[in-house]
């Protein structure tokens, strides 16, 4: 796998180890901070978040644009990576407002643009000679792999440092407890006032016509009515999925209505829409009810929530939620400060061995002094084969990068918090790398080829990873708590592991001569993510929708397996699309517009990224399994589009 390829490959993946690292930090716990330090709802933070991705892939044009213009892809590289330095040590600086972080953002995402598809375009160029071309396909597979070595340790380390200082401050990680801290500031009615209890009493006491002794069961009516009649009324997203109340919900709307009438109600929806109507006017009986009740209920959850955040005996309710805010939002300015130091590890590698690398200025010169360029009809017909791809892997990327967004508040809303000594094997870094490195021992044994030395020092280190996959799993608890952006590492974990089994599969059918065209391949990939999507829509089937989860602290959670097993499927996906599509492009783009073709690819991927927020849009609106589906449709379509031009990207491969 690794045979043959010229050093500045290794070069390449090294110094873009950084930049992955701090990828996967902002992907692990980016949209954790925005709604924990500032209090955004999901979907405001889907916004930024999409406008940030999207922004450090479409920037990757501009790069692109640069640094064939100038032709110092290298020098542009250069500033790319102290650019998003720059970024990461403004996003490290905790007390700072939406604004500033927004900005430092756009630091990062400018400095991703004049890397990223550059150093793509670098690698590309090392294998323009003919000794190395027909390593093309395998040396992007190797750089994939390479460089998300980083991006394995980012979710732990992130993770394991937010959690240290959390506790450095002398509390607990409790990830509901900010959302409810500034609910709580937001709320209008102070429950541990005494008056406030009072005119609570009178005002339910006058709603039901008797005496109101448990506040809790009466607001959580209020509230639950409230949402009953909204989804009845609005019954439908958009006319695509239809989710007007019936069976056991609509006899529970059926019941509280006719609690709350006092008769029994035989209009539902002319009930429904009074009520929704009632909530939107300041004053009203029915609006005074309602934001009492959900004040009610935020002071309730936050007071209950508390203890597992601090055994100290709170007398102030107000300074402890805004400690604990600033607490656990510095946290996740010490994660970026972390990132920012694998940025400058990066830094110093590429400085040391950018030698190694390929000069562009040179490569593009032939023997009589002349620029290489191609004829019109040719850069024509391979421009368009790689814009038809561009606009089929928007949907992938569109559809892939949920595992920041809706799947990370899949892991944190729908997903067990803890988990049994064997699970948290995976969860557990040091635990994980063992059984990585045990994987890769045990191939090493039973691989064609192996000299007796290689195979005896394989045994040696399959036994020492079996002795620490033994010792973490005896001194593993019976019950493990693990922070939502683990799950993060399984991605990088998973490219690791299978990129060598995917590169032996497509070398085997090399050899019969069976083997896919990169554009096939990319076809393959979205059909396969479609059937990632799949698992977990199977997992979700039977969840409550976002706005009814949190009103009932016991919702149902389900198990780590359908969030991995996604993982597992949409990283096969990946490694079918990603490479191949960078090959294709460093393979069919004219010379004279490689790096904006890079940028091309990376554009395509940043129009995916900015339509991410749908996903969190839908994730507040409609049944979780709706979500999925949408990605789902989306890229079976994408994938049918493909096949359908086949012939025409076959034909520039």
């Amino acid at each position: 796998m690794f045979k043959g390829h010229p050093k500045g490959l290794y070069v390449a993946f090294f110094a873009n180890m950084g930049e992955r690292f701090g990828f996967y930090t902002m992907m692990g716990i980016l949209v954790f901070y925005l709604t924990s330090k500032f209090g955004l709802t999901e979907s405001k933070a889907g916004i930024i978040y999409s406008i940030f991705y999207g922004s450090i892939y479409g920037l990757a044009l501009v790069g692109g644009i640069l640094a064939d213009r100038t032709k110092n892809y290298k020098g542009i590289i250069y500033i790319g990576l102290f650019t998003m330095l720059g970024g990461y040590i403004l996003m490290s600086v905790p007390g700072f407002g939406l604004a500033f972080t927004v900005t430092a953002l756009m630091i990062i995402a400018f400095g991703n643009g004049l890397f990223k598809g550059n150093l793509q375009a670098v690698v590309g160029q090392l294998y323009d000679e003919p000794k190395y071309s027909h390593l093309r396909d395998s040396a992007f597979s190797v750089f994939y792999m390479g460089i998300n070595v980083g991006a394995l340790f980012a979710p732990s380390a992130a993770a394991g440092i937010i959690n240290w200082f959390i506790k450095k401050q002398g509390f607990a990680r409790v990830d509901q407890l900010p959302s409810l801290a500034h609910k709580y500031l937001a709320t209008t009615h102070d429950f541990s006032n005494p008056e406030v209890i009072s005119t609570f009493q009178e005002l339910a006491n006058n709603t039901t016509g008797g005496t109101v002794t448990d506040f809790s069961a009466f607001a959580d009516r209020n509230i639950e009515l409230q949402e009953l009649c909204g989804s009845h009324v609005d019954s439908s997203f958009f006319g695509l999925f239809k989710h007007q109340l019936d069976g056991e919900k609509l006899e529970r709307l059926q019941e509280l209505a006719n609690q709350y009438t006092g008769s029994a109600v035989n209009d539902l929806t002319a009930f429904a829409n009074k009520i929704v109507v009632a909530s939107e006017q300041i004053g009203s009986e029915w609006y005074n009810i309602l934001e009492m009740s959900s004040n009610y209920a935020t002071f309730n959850s936050f007071t209950e929530l508390i203890p597992e955040a601090t055994s100290t005996a709170i007398t102030n309710l107000t300074e402890f939620a805004h400690t604990y805010i600033d607490a656990y939002g510095t946290g996740f300015n010490y994660a970026f400060a972390l990132a920012g130091i694998t940025m400058i590890i990066s830094l110093i590698v590429y400085t040391l061995f950018k030698r190694m690398l390929p000069d562009v200025k040179k490569a593009e010169i032939s023997e009589d002094g002349k620029v290489v360029e191609m004829s019109k009809a040719e850069t024509k017909q391979r421009l368009t084969a790689l814009f038809l791809v561009f606009g089929v892997v928007i949907f992938f990327w569109m559809a892939f990068h949920q595992n920041g967004l809706t799947m990370s508040f899949f892991a944190r809303d729908y997903t067990v918090q803890n988990v049994g000594p064997a699970t948290y094997l995976v969860f557990n870094i040091w635990s994980l790398l063992s059984i990585v490195i045990g994987i890769f021992s045990l191939t090493a044994i039973f691989k064609k080829g192996s000299s007796a030395k290689t195979k005896l020092i394989s045994v040696l280190i399959l036994a020492l990873s079996v002795i620490g996959i033994y010792y973490f799993y005896t001194n593993n608890p019976e019950v493990n708590a693990f922070s939502p952006e683990l799950f993060q590492h399984f991605n990088p974990t998973m490219i690791v592991l299978l990129t060598p089994i995917i590169v032996g599969i497509f070398a085997w059918l090399n050899k019969k001569g069976k083997e896919p065209s990169a554009p096939r391949k990319i076809g393959i990939g979205m059909i396969i993510t479609s059937f990632g999507f799949l698992i977990l829509l199977i997992g979700s089937l039977g969840l409550d929708p976002f706005n009814v989860m949190q009103s009932d602290p016991n919702h149902v959670r389900v198990g780590t397996g359908w969030l991995i097993s996604t993982y597992f499927t949409l990283t096969v996906a990946e490694l079918f699309l990603s490479p191949m599509g960078i090959s294709f492009v460093s393979k069919v783009s004219p010379p004279k517009y490689q790096g904006l073709m890079q940028g091309g690819w990376l554009g395509a991927t940043a129009l995916g990224n900015l339509m991410l927020g749908v996903g969190s849009f839908l994730y507040e609106r409609v049944q979780i399994w709706q979500v999925w589906a949408i990605f789902i449709i989306l890229c079976f379509i994408a994938a049918g589009f493909i096949f359908k031009v086949m012939k025409k990207l076959e034909q520039v491969s």
